[in-house]
């Protein structure tokens, strides 16, 4: 891996990885609006996926040294968390 690659995060393995799980997300979704899957595990599957990305995101982005997109995924993870657990107490 060549110096360029270590800042932008990694290389196109890594962000091919985390575009599949977005389309994961997607899918999963999708089969929630088409009534295929309860609303319960759609919620559950996605927040957990889409937290799993953004914790990604941010442990690469304050790897490569970009400490501001690195906090703003995290607090996009614990919001996204949050919003969950809500949901469930609520």
């Amino acid at each position: 891996m060549d110096e360029n690659e270590k800042k932008n995060g990694g290389g196109k393995v890594p962000a091919l990885i985390r575009a599949v799980i977005c389309v994961i997300v997607m899918a999963v979704i999708i089969l929630n609006w088409v009534d295929i899957i309860p609303i319960t595990i759609s919620i559950v599957t996605s927040t957990v996926l889409l937290c799993g990305v953004t914790m990604w995101n941010g442990i690469e982005s304050l790897k490569a040294g970009r400490k501001g997109s690195a906090i703003l995924n995290f607090i996009l993870f614990v919001l996204l968390a949050g919003l969950c657990a809500a949901s469930f107490i609520l």
